[in-house]
């Protein structure tokens, strides 16, 4: 047996303290409420990530939009749940394209250096606090997107949440709260830029998936069952939204990630297969800018080296 998997997988910090992060570049944030924050994949290292990061991005970029967005060349992206992983990755992949970068999370010193790093690269960064299962937070936070960085073209459903316990120890609560942030939360985002989509030319709405989106995993019944219906979820809305002009995809990352956090916790094999996040960024990017005519419902990413869905 692989010795990697039995490793307990997932995101591990967790910061509690809500709050705006203060104004870095143009653009100052306004307080809402505390959030869940995760990077989505169940591939990075145990535990429960404290806040959601929402990043608000605009770009121009040199790829045919025609077929995209009619004739703008512009875009504003949201991204719900990032954290030190895969999640920041995205955003500096976003800000390498030119993207102007709105932060939102309860991980108050993450985000601020995340923030500072990409403003001080010329990016506009906007800092918010969101919960992503509640309802009213999440309109409060498009609404301000809208108004200060325009409507969204991009969303990345990229948050989760996880006891990381079997079925005889976890909670209800705990149960719920998995749920209420992979699957309702990832609802309630794709509602608000998907009426911005529909009243524009269309847009590109992203799942971070995970291996046991695709088959259960023992001891995370929670998470599996979050991210097998944050899947469903992706589904129906391809169906519902592609004819409409909304690519909608699925990212099925199977495999550990590697960051710095991965390697300070666990004695890893000398040849251990990971998975580089800039470079499951680029895949997230190549959706954002993939053609009418062919477009991909679901990609799963791992490292060459890596056995399939194990």
């Amino acid at each position: 047996m692989d010795p990697r998997r039995k490793l307990p997988q997932g995101p591990s910090h967790d910061a509690s303290i809500p709050g705006t992060i203060g104004p870095h570049h143009l653009h100052k944030s306004s307080p809402t409420t505390a959030v869940h924050d995760d990077d989505g994949d169940d591939d990075d290292l145990p535990g429960i990530n404290g806040g959601i990061l929402v990043l608000a991005a605009t770009t121009a970029n040199d790829y045919d939009l025609a077929q995209r967005k009619g004739t703008s060349m512009s875009r504003t992206a949201v991204i719900a749940g990032v954290g030190p992983g895969l999640g920041a990755s995205l955003a500096r992949r976003l800000a390498a394209e030119g993207c102007t970068i709105g932060l939102l999370s309860r991980t108050m010193d993450f985000t601020e250096g995340l923030a500072a790093e990409l403003s001080a690269q010329g990016s506009t960064t906007l800092a918010m606090a969101t919960d992503i299962a509640d309802e009213a937070a999440v309109a409060t936070s498009f609404a301000q997107i809208r108004q200060q960085l325009g409507p969204v073209d991009v969303l990345v459903n990229h948050a989760s949440a996880s006891a990381w316990k079997g079925l005889l120890e976890v909670s209800a609560e705990e149960m719920e709260r998995a749920w209420r942030v992979s699957v309702l939360g990832a609802f309630l985002c794709s509602r608000e830029a998907a009426r911005d989509m529909l009243a524009g030319d269309g847009g590109t709405i992203l799942f971070t998936g995970a291996t046991s989106g695709v088959r259960g995993r023992a001891g995370a019944i929670d998470f599996s069952s979050a991210k097998f219906g944050m899947r469903g979820l992706a589904d129906s809305m391809a169906r519902e939204l592609w004819p409409q002009g909304i690519h909608v995809a699925h990212i099925i990352v199977d495999g550990m990630i590697d960051t710095a956090s991965l390697r300070q916790n666990y004695q890893l094999a000398e040849d251990e297969a990971l998975l580089d996040p800039e470079d499951i960024a680029q895949v997230y990017w190549d959706l954002v800018t993939q053609r009418r005519g062919a477009w991909s419902f679901e990609v799963d990413v791992r490292p060459h080296r890596e056995a399939f869905f194990e």
